[in-house]
């Protein structure tokens, strides 16, 4: 009888080969993200309590986390090879406010911590949502789109069209023609004496005196007018059709 002899590969030397195998193709990236630090307008009065921050998680699934408004970093597991859009919304006084951004790796610093900023949260929170989408940003030129919308938004980019640029995206049609800014209109308001701004992190300041009237150029939307030593502000609503406005003291 003729014995046919078989290479048997060890248990244990098989089990290493597919740990190994596992970890190398598992790809997670440690990356630490430095949260915004508040722009001018909104120093005196708006104190988020805390951050909404979204982000790409080691499994290419959209994820969020709510930390307290006075953290400085937060560690997250991304993915490597890819870029990651990471965006902070903070949550002041019951509202969620314009966000700021950071695309990982174009915006690292020599460190490799992702720092995020309010001029990069408008096309953040695109790319984002883009990928929440299942597009793939990898077919994306986004370091060009982001200097696109940041030439083009002339100096706030939450003025922008958001929903025509995102479904040219997602269309697979966009051109740069399709960063275009919101409709907007005067809205007219006496708000009491003051200082003044709106949700924009990029908001003027807005002084009047008692029983003075505003002009406030608003894009359609909704917006809140907030007083900076008070709690009163005001919800605006702008369309086509009218402009609501409901006055809101806390």
């Amino acid at each position: 009888m003729q014995v046919t002899l078989l290479t048997v590969v060890p248990v244990v030397a098989l089990l290493l080969m597919q740990l190994s195998s596992c970890e190398y193709f598992r790809a997670i990236r440690d990356l630490t993200v430095e949260l915004p630090r508040l722009p001018e307008s909104w120093k005196q009065c708006l104190h988020p309590e805390a951050f909404r921050v979204s982000f790409i998680d080691s499994n290419g699934s959209v994820c969020t986390r709510t930390v307290e408004g006075r953290q400085k970093l937060l560690e997250v597991e991304t993915q490597k090879g890819f870029v990651i859009p990471v965006v902070a919304e903070p949550l002041v006084n019951g509202l969620r406010l314009p966000p700021s951004g950071g695309l990982y790796p174009l915006d690292s610093g020599s460190d490799g911590r992702l720092v995020l900023r309010w001029e990069n949260g408008f096309v953040c929170a695109i790319l984002l949502e883009l990928a929440g989408r299942g597009i793939a940003l990898d077919s994306i030129n986004t370091e060009r789109l982001r200097n696109e919308i940041e030439t083009r938004s002339h100096g706030d980019p939450f003025s922008l069209d958001r929903v025509r640029i995102l479904e040219s995206l997602v269309s697979g049609r966009f051109r740069v023609t399709d960063i275009k800014p919101l409709p907007s209109r005067t809205v007219t308001l006496i708000p009491g004496a003051g200082t003044w701004i709106t949700e924009s992190p990029f908001s003027p300041l807005y002084e009047t005196l008692e029983g003075e009237i505003l002009d406030l150029p608003l894009s359609y939307g909704y917006h809140h007018l907030m007083h900076r030593s008070t709690r009163t502000r005001y919800d605006i609503q702008v369309t086509e059709e009218e402009t609501v406005i409901m006055k809101v003291s806390q």
